[in-house]
């Protein structure tokens, strides 16, 4: 306790201003909720945004189709291709990866985005999610089978049939939540969440990876328009872990890039780092209500963010990675969710995670890294989450001239690692382009 109060004495912290500056920062982060439910027709709490539906963005935005394979375990597994209007040629892929509990409409909006942004992207519900099957074959869930040793990066099975989730997932659930109540005092803990992950391996890892096995496959009807020397995975919570595990760990190096939303776990099952990985993370996580004093540890790992070891894992391998940290954003921001998320969160995220796949996918982008100010390139795509206007209808959230030091939590640093050149508090420090 005495450190924390040091703390708050290092950094004039725990005055009525830095109180004042956390309420207003605590309540930013319900923006979006707000707005929405200022709207005549605002979604159900944790709806989708009807403005992003499949059948008024197709055919007038982009193009998708439905499609559905069999995983290893010959569970069917449902989900959506995106592309370009009128697209031809080899594009550059991402495969997005759903977060726990979520299904693949939560981020239609992500595969919008990078779609008209010239994207070819595969959504998908992981087995045991929305529309794919829970239980996969007979013979998977026959005790001794050949599905119970490891696989991939040594993953094994934990449920009682293969893709199946063990009681651990629930259990440590609640011991994860405990890192609400902590981040009140300034040391957020979120260990609790490391077995939820592990347990959550086979389900999001593997199915990640059979997810590439179909894209790159002939059963695709879009593979003609697969670069496969271009694929990137991106994804949100455990789905976020996924992405960087994944581009990190395949054995067969399929994966160029990365893009992880709002992880809770780094590296792990002897994964380390081999592909250029962004982290972009949230600062509001502790819903009780705003802090009472500023984080003693901000660029800790095991406070609030075990990413930053991926981070350091990857900076010290030479390899290009980035940590942002959001103002006043939640875990919701990156999803399309009626719920407790900021205004700009999602846009200042479709903004990153566009100018690093930008990067690493089309050797461009860097400077839109380390600009000082947003250009267009999210607002093209902000088709929902806005403000209702009695004139206009629902206006969209835009970022282009704002500062991007007022999107960058105060407590958290921002830092990118770009071409062995480390630019360390985006927020305070102007990096070189």
């Amino acid at each position: 306790m005495r450190a924390r109060f040091a703390v708050c004495a290092a950094v004039l912290a725990c005055s009525p201003a830095w109180h004042a500056r956390e309420a207003q920062n605590f309540a930013d982060a319900s923006g979006r909720a707000v707005d929405w439910a200022a709207s005549p027709s605002p979604p159900q709490p944790g709806g989708e945004d009807p403005r992003r539906a499949i059948d008024r963005w197709n055919g007038a935005r982009g193009e998708v189709i439905p499609i559905a394979y069999r995983n290893r375990y010959k569970a069917r597994i449902v989900g959506h291709l995106w592309r370009p209007k009128g697209a031809t040629g080899a594009l550059p892929t991402v495969i997005f990866v759903n977060g726990y509990g979520e299904t693949e409409a939560t981020y239609f909006f992500a595969a919008e985005d990078l779609a008209e942004h010239g994207y070819m992207v595969m959504t998908f519900d992981p087995q045991g999610s929305g529309g794919s099957d829970s239980k996969p074959a007979p013979e998977y869930c026959e005790p001794g089978g050949a599905w119970t040793q490891p696989q991939e990066m040594g993953i094994r099975e934990q449920g009682s049939c293969a893709g199946e989730d063990p009681p651990v997932v629930l259990t440590g659930q609640v011991t994860s939540a405990t890192f609400v109540v902590t981040g009140r005092v300034g040391d957020e803990d979120v260990s609790g969440a490391d077995p939820v992950y592990r347990a959550l391996a086979p389900r999001f890892v593997l199915g990640t990876l059979d997810a590439a096995t179909y894209l790159l496959s002939a059963e695709n009807p879009w593979r003609g328009l697969v670069d496969p020397s271009r694929l990137a995975a991106d994804g949100h919570s455990v789905g976020a872990w996924a992405a960087l595990m994944v581009a990190n760990g395949d054995p067969l190096r399929r994966f160029r890039a990365a893009v992880a939303l709002d992880a809770f776990h780094g590296f792990d099952f002897g994964v380390h780092g081999r592909a250029p990985t962004l982290m972009v993370q949230s600062e509001q996580e502790n819903v009780l209500g705003p802090r009472l004093v500023p984080p003693s540890d901000p660029r800790s790992p095991h406070q609030l963010h075990p990413t930053r070891a991926v981070f350091s894992d990857l900076r010290a391998r030479g390899i290009d990675t980035g940590f942002f940290a959001l103002r006043s954003s939640t875990h919701a921001d990156f999803t399309d969710t009626f719920a407790q998320a900021s205004r700009t969160g999602q846009r200042v995220a479709s903004y990153l995670t566009l100018a690093w796949l930008d990067q690493h996918l089309r050797d461009g982008g860097t400077r839109r890294l380390v600009a000082r100010r947003f250009d267009t390139s999210a607002d093209v795509s902000s088709i929902g989450t806005g403000r209702y206007d009695p004139s206009r209808g629902n206006v969209p959230y835009t970022i282009a001239g704002d500062r991007v030091a007022d999107h960058l939590s105060f407590y958290y640093p921002s830092d990118l690692y770009e071409r062995r050149h480390t630019c360390r508090d985006l927020r305070v420090r102007r990096c070189r382009g």
